[in-house]
């Protein structure tokens, strides 16, 4: 029997229920292959975060090489109380909130004022600038805030599940989402025309 091409399809992460229950024994023995495979999966999806979490900051690829690196030496104590997934975007989050507390003590975290998000003299904001003042805005937010704003807005994790990955309760996640849109509305009103 021969096969075409086009009738074979790639299996992919959502066509395997367990995805990770397959990797996790070699993950755990440190398989190389194995390893590499998985950082691959799940590399996209950190990159963003922890660029989301950190605000876009420069120190993005060093953060998500430290959160690949902690998994992994962690693996073996993986007890699987959550997916495989949720336990490396908490690892991702502490990372970033670690990263943060760390620049915070040397003085090093420059937050951003009302004054940069003004408006350019003229009315006419063209796409770009918009995406930039939206960015500038969510940059602007602190830590904790820009987390649920990453997570469920950038990353569209359910309430659920964003509380699971910051180990917070649903109702904690609900009110800095509140918090977080009341400082975007304030910091954004210029983009709005009455």
């Amino acid at each position: 029997m021969t096969v075409d091409a086009t009738t074979v399809r790639p299996v992919s992460e959502s066509d395997d229920p367990t995805p990770e229950a397959v990797d996790l024994a070699s993950l755990r023995a440190r398989d190389p292959a194995a390893v590499a495979r998985w950082i691959r999966r799940h590399e996209p999806a950190i990159r963003r975060l922890v660029a989301r979490v950190l605000a876009w900051s420069d120190d993005t690829p060093d953060i998500v090489q430290d959160v690949f690196a902690s998994a992994i030496v962690a693996l073996p104590g993986f007890r699987g109380d959550s997916s495989l997934e949720t336990w490396l975007m908490r690892i991702a989050v502490n990372r970033c909130r670690r990263h943060i507390r760390r620049r915070q003590l040397f003085g090093i975290l420059r937050r951003r004022t009302a004054k940069a998000l003004s408006p350019p003299a003229d009315d006419s904001m063209d796409r770009a600038e918009t995406n930039r003042a939206v960015r500038d805005a969510v940059a602007g937010l602190p830590a904790k805030y820009r987390e649920v704003v990453a997570l469920r807005y950038l990353e569209e994790r359910s309430a659920r599940e964003t509380a699971e990955i910051l180990n917070e309760r649903v109702n904690t996640v609900d009110v800095r989402l509140h918090r977080a849109r009341a400082m975007l509305e304030t910091a954004l009103a210029h983009l709005v025309r009455d």
